[in-house]
């Protein structure tokens, strides 16, 4: 019994967020551990293996015995207390500023960007989320077909016209 309230108690230390899926598996797994051990230590199965199944009825009593449930709930605080003053003075040693973003002073960020607004070629977003790597031919516009004519192109355009 003890085991299994120190194990659940540690997996909700460690849990950050919690979800439906993470409270049901805590219930899930105590609610288990009552009902097999009122189910390996019933009649039935004693009357079908007494060999097998010595402890006839001891969950029975040891379920509605107070001192059996002092014992397993000291026994999870002393196997628990070691991980919580883990936490507790690593949240100490940690502090973090929680005011951090409205204490510090505003320093000017300067945007700088490969690309130009109104520039003719476009880039696909992948080729310059991959930089020098696979994406470098396509980011560098050497396998691109401009359909924008080139300046040379203009002018020979209007020479011609």
């Amino acid at each position: 019994m003890a085991a299994t309230f120190t194990a659940n108690v540690e997996i909700s230390l460690i849990t950050r967020y919690w979800t439906r899926l993470n409270v049901a598996a805590v219930c899930v797994s105590v609610v288990m551990f009552f009902m097999c051990s009122r189910i390996t230590h019933s009649t039935r199965l004693f009357k079908a293996s007494p060999m097998d199944y010595l402890f006839l009825g001891a969950s029975d009593r040891a379920f509605i015995d107070p001192l059996v449930w002092l014992t397993a709930l000291l026994t999870t605080w002393t196997a628990v207390l070691p991980s919580m003053t883990a936490l507790a003075i690593n949240v100490i040693l940690n502090m973090h500023d929680k005011h951090k973003v409205h204490s510090a002073s505003p320093q000017p960020v300067e945007l700088r960007s490969r690309l130009r607004r109104g520039a003719s070629v476009r880039r696909s977003s992948y080729a310059l989320s991959q930089g020098a790597g696979p994406g470098r031919l396509i980011s560098s516009g050497t396998c691109i077909r401009s359909t924008v004519p080139t300046v040379d192109e203009q002018v020979a355009a209007d020479n011609n016209s």
